[in-house]
């Protein structure tokens, strides 16, 4: 009875896909754009990283 059930749940899902097929390949290449930008950014960051500026405060002068 559980094989009954998985089938009649994979038809809802290829009867899913068939009805928003243009939706869903949009939305996997909007996520994959931003995913390799991302990944991008992240690695540019990376080689560009450096030791960070010490900036010490100095007594007043007085006149």
């Amino acid at each position: 009875m559980a094989s009954m059930s998985i089938k009649r749940a994979l038809s809802g899902v290829r009867e899913y896909y068939a009805a928003h097929r243009k939706a869903i390949i949009l939305g996997g290449f909007f996520f994959l754009i931003a995913t390799f930008s991302f990944a991008l950014g992240y690695l540019a960051s990376r080689e560009t990283n450096t030791i960070p500026i010490i900036i010490r405060k100095c007594a007043p002068e007085h006149d």
